[in-house]
């Protein structure tokens, strides 16, 4: 039988609710726990990193140099310095150590007990908490509907990350269920979409949170209701900071190659190991049924 032998310090796994805010949080941080690392442009947002006191970017290049990475983005020599004494390890003078697989997870976990962010989550306060993460509400589940949902990350412009997928959580904590479907956490199963080429997750049975029903069949699994996910300037409250669009559009003024992420909508019911993509998805399988797919070699989660 598998064995989960550790968590994440800094993250209660008690109970559901703190640890499925945690994985629901940084989850949309990381791009489904796959990516550890910002694709740089440099964008306009990151560009003004450079020379931030606030950030503690003091000397030339630290901009570059200390940019978002782990599972929910450190940034700025200031904070990897504070991140790196708290965990023991001398990240300002390699900052690139952060893109690993167990750095980037015990850096979100710092980050997490740093703000207190247990605590908000036992309290429901999931806007505050939200608000604490990426200083805004992007991204923040609608109670009224059981939902999951993609977004750029918490700033001006979206900084998709891009490294390696996470060995050390799946050593973990993630158990391949089948081909189709994977436990990333308890009550946490995920699925691969061919629609929006990465993964969807889904809660189910008691917790805190949206929950899914599942029938119990790793093979040919049915999850009711149905899966709802948005990204970027479809994420309900959208507040025009910058979506996936501007980002792409961005990039190929600049004669670069778009950076695979996009605005989407993506509807699916997921019935005895088939998808059905509902007329609402924005990606070329929409009004269509497939079977449920593998996960892609190497893929995070």
């Amino acid at each position: 039988m598998a064995t989960r032998q550790r968590g994440v310090a800094g993250v209660r796994h008690s109970d559901g609710g703190a640890a499925g805010a945690w994985l629901a949080q940084v989850g949309h941080e990381s791009g489904g726990f796959i990516y550890t690392r910002e694709l740089w442009g440099p964008t306009p947002a990151q560009v003004r990193y450079e020379g931030r006191a606030d950030l503690g970017n003091t000397q030339p290049g630290d901009g570059k140099r200390f940019m978002g990475r782990g599972l929910i983005q450190i940034t700025g020599r200031a904070n990897y310095r504070e991140c790196g004494t708290a965990l023991g390890i001398d990240l300002e003078a390699n900052p690139v150590q952060l893109q690993g697989d167990a750095l980037a997870a015990r850096s979100a976990g710092w980050f997490w007990q740093k703000r207190n962010l247990n605590a908000l989550a036992d309290a429901g306060e999931f806007v505050l908490l939200t608000r604490r993460i990426n200083g805004g509400t992007n991204g923040l589940p609608d109670a009224a509907h059981p939902e999951a949902r993609r977004r750029p990350s918490r700033h001006a412009r979206p900084h998709p990350r891009h490294g390696g997928p996470l060995r050390a959580l799946r050593g973990d904590t993630m158990i391949h269920l089948s081909n189709v479907l994977r436990e990333i956490a308890p009550g946490q199963l995920a699925f691969w979409c061919p629609g929006c080429k990465t993964s969807h997750t889904i809660q189910h049975g008691e917790g805190s949170g949206p929950r899914w029903g599942w029938n119990g069949n790793a093979e040919r699994p049915t999850f009711t209701p149905s899966v709802l996910v948005r990204s970027g300037h479809h994420v309900q409250g959208y507040d025009g900071g910058g979506c996936w669009c501007d980002f792409n559009a961005e990039l190929k003024a600049n004669g670069e190659e778009p950076s695979g992420f996009n605005c989407e909508v993506c509807h699916t019911f997921v019935t005895d190991g088939q998808i059905q993509f509902l007329g609402d998805c924005t990606h070329a399988l929409a009004g269509q049924t497939v079977p449920m797919v593998d996960f892609p070699e190497g893929s995070g989660c």
